[in-house]
């Protein structure tokens, strides 16, 4: 028996709105997912001074060179080096105070100094750079200089030492945009090929 077109109408409507429902929660958890907190990399050190800063130049010999961080280090995991113009290691042990790494260094030779740092997060996360001042006149007296540490700096340190978060935040995010916008297609996908099943049922009808 021929049903009247309103029924035929009615049953796409339920087709439809039976849809509509599992695609605005996919939606939903997608936004929620993309826009949602990263993971922890923000809760890792970061160098945000260095004193003598990267490239400047002193006076007069320091006898100190300090870092401060973001967060305070894991105590007795913190190496610092500082390598005078003639390639001696002129850096003595690190003294932490706080989110302050202040490490006494016998910087008596004018010229250029290299410095390098590693140090560790109290989630385990190292940080680590490089950077370089110079020393532009004698200094007057020379503090004792103590043993270096035993945790060394990575030789191949790379990671720029006013910026050495890493970059798994932005990781992050693209994989869940990613995945977000596959999810959408396959919804989407889904919600066609329904909709063109349901079309057909009502013309063979």
């Amino acid at each position: 028996m021929h049903r009247p077109a309103g029924g035929r109408v009615s049953r796409a409507a339920v087709v439809l709105r039976s849809l509509s429902l599992p695609l605005v929660a996919v939606v939903v958890a997608g936004v929620a997912l993309l826009v949602g907190p990263a993971p922890t990399a923000a809760a890792h050190d970061a160098v945000l001074r260095l004193v003598p800063a990267d490239g400047t130049a002193v006076a007069s010999a320091t006898t100190t060179v300090r870092l401060e961080l973001s967060e305070p280090p894991r105590p007795g995991l913190v190496a610092v080096r500082v390598i005078a113009p003639g390639g001696r290691q002129v850096a003595g042990a690190p003294k932490i105070d706080g989110t302050t790494v202040t490490v006494p260094i016998e910087a008596a030779a004018a010229g250029r100094y290299q410095a390098a740092y590693r140090v560790v997060s109290q989630d385990g996360h190292p940080v680590s750079g490089t950077w370089t001042f110079t020393v532009r006149g004698a200094a007057a007296a020379s503090p004792t200089v103590t043993a270096p540490p035993s945790a060394q700096p990575s030789a191949a340190a790379t990671t720029t030492p006013v910026a050495a978060e890493s970059d798994e935040g932005s990781r992050w995010g693209t994989t869940l945009l990613l995945v977000t916008l596959g999810l959408l297609a396959a919804v989407g996908l889904f919600a066609a090929v329904a909709w063109r099943g349901a079309v057909r049922r009502r013309r063979e009808e």
